[in-house]
């Protein structure tokens, strides 16, 4: 095999190891090559092979039997060779993980009454990759349920996005 093609090979593989560390979310196969998919990163085959060859080479593990998780071997490789994935490529990766670019869906928020005076009030989010948020808290007024849910169901995201840039940087 020629050095250049090695070299791809070995950067290719390098990438898929990289998605699944950077992923704050446990991804399965199928969410894997998805992503992999959508975002143009490498062609289905290709990712097929090296997720095989990696996979019968213990560079990730998995908990259930679906779910994707970095052998410790995989993450010292990756802290040595990280710099040598394109810089493009990781960027792409990098903007695709970004807080600032994860998709955000269906808002939630429910009411649940605990007496006369408190209500618990819980506020979900669900997102790309199956990432979900839920907070819950409890509440003593009306006027607040109403302000509340509004400010929910039309700012969640930026919410969400303050909320994780807060707890990312402490």
């Amino acid at each position: 095999m020629d050095n250049n093609l090695n070299l791809k090979v070995a950067n290719d593989k390098l990438l898929i190891l990289y998605i699944i560390k950077k992923s704050k979310c446990k991804l399965s196969f199928e969410q894997l090559s998805s992503l992999i998919l959508e975002n143009e990163l490498m062609d289905y085959f290709t990712f097929v092979e090296y997720f095989n060859e990696l996979k019968n080479s213990k560079f990730f593990n998995s908990d259930d039997g679906r779910i994707l998780i970095l052998s410790d071997f995989s993450i010292q490789i990756l802290e040595l060779l990280e710099d040598n994935i394109d810089i493009i490529l990781k960027e792409k990766v990098d903007n695709i993980f970004s807080p600032q670019t994860m998709d955000i869906e269906n808002p939630e928020f429910e009411l649940i009454p605990l007496n006369k005076d408190k209500t618990i009030v819980k506020l979900a989010i669900k997102g790309s990759l199956d990432e979900n948020f839920s907070m819950t808290f409890t509440l003593d007024n009306d006027r607040d349920f109403k302000r509340l849910r509004e400010n929910w169901l039309n700012k969640n995201k930026s919410f969400y996005h303050e909320l994780l840039k807060v707890i990312l940087d402490n």
